[in-house]
C-alpha cells in the first residue's frame, strides 16, 4: 500500500480544511501535465462532495516560470470567500503567489485577517523551502506527501547532524519505508495530514489530533 498518502486522499485533506475555513468555492490553479491533471480531478471531486464549487481551473505549461500573464484570470476570481488551490511543486507554487502578491494578491495570514486561503500538496516539501527567505509561503496550508511528526524526533536529529540540514519529503518517506518494514509492515496507507506554514516551520492544522501514520499493532 506504500508509505505516502495518494493524491486522492491528500486532496480529500485540503477539501475537508477548505470546509473547515468556511468557503464555499475555489480556483484551482494546476501544472499541465499527468500529476497536475489528476491532482485537479481529485480536488474537484472532492469540492464537489462536499457541495463547495469550483469557479475556474486553469492549467499553465509544466514549464513555466514566470507567471505575470496567466494571473489575471485568477485573481479576476478570487472574490469573496473564493479559496485558491494549486497542486504543484512548492518551488514553482512560490513563484506563481509572488506573481500574484506583486498583482494583488493578499493571503490569509495565521491569526485570521482579510485575505485568500491558500492550499497547496506541496510537492517537495523541506524546511528550507518554507524557511528564511520564502515569506510568501505565510500562511499557506499544505498537505505534504511526507510530514514531520512527533515520533521520529530522533530520526530528524540524527539526519540535522549528518547532513547539516532538516529531513525534507523524501527522506521522511524512506524513514517511514524503514520503520514500517522493521515494525512489519503497515496495514493501510497513511492518513493525509494538512498542515500550516506559520514562522517559517509546518503546524498542524487545529483539527488534526494524531498525524502520524496508521501501523498495525
Amino acid at each position: 500500500t506504500g508509505v505516502a498518502p495518494t493524491i486522492e486522499a491528500r486532496a480529500a485533506a485540503l477539501g475537508a480544511q477548505l470546509r473547515r475555513l468556511g468557503r464555499g468555492s475555489a480556483v484551482v490553479l494546476a501544472p499541465d501535465n499527468s500529476y497536475g491533471k489528476r491532482a485537479s480531478e481529485a480536488v474537484a471531486k472532492s469540492l464537489r462532495e462536499s457541495g463547495a464549487k469550483i469557479l475556474k481551473t486553469l492549467y499553465y505549461p509544466d514549464d513555466m516560470v514566470s507567471f505575470a500573464k496567466f494571473v489575471a484570470p485568477a485573481l479576476a476570481e478570487l472574490r469573496g470567500d473564493a479559496a485558491l488551490i494549486v497542486p504543484d511543486r512548492l518551488a514553482r507554487m512560490e513563484l506563481l503567489l509572488k506573481q500574484m502578491v506583486r498583482s494583488g494578491l493578499s493571503i490569509e495570514r495565521a491569526g485570521g485577517g482579510k485575505g485568500v486561503a491558500v492550499l497547496s500538496t506541496g510537492e517537495g516539501f523541506s524546511a528550507d523551502a518554507i524557511g528564511s527567505g520564502h515569506d510568501v509561503l505565510e500562511g499557506v496550508w499544505l498537505a505534504p506527501v511526507a510530514w514531520p511528526t512527533p515520533d521520529a524526533a530522533g530520526f530528524a536529529d540524527a539526519y540535522q547532524q549528518l547532513e547539516g540540514q532538516p529531513p525534507g519529503d523524501q527522506a521522511w518517506l524512506v524513514w517511514r519505508a524503514v520503520s514500517a518494514a522493521w515494525s512489519g509492515g503497515i496495514a493501510t496507507p497513511p492518513i493525509a495530514a494538512v498542515l500550516r506554514v506559520e514562522g517559517g516551520r509546518l503546524v498542524p492544522a487545529p483539527a488534526q489530533v494524531d498525524l502520524r501514520p496508521r501501523e498495525t499493532p
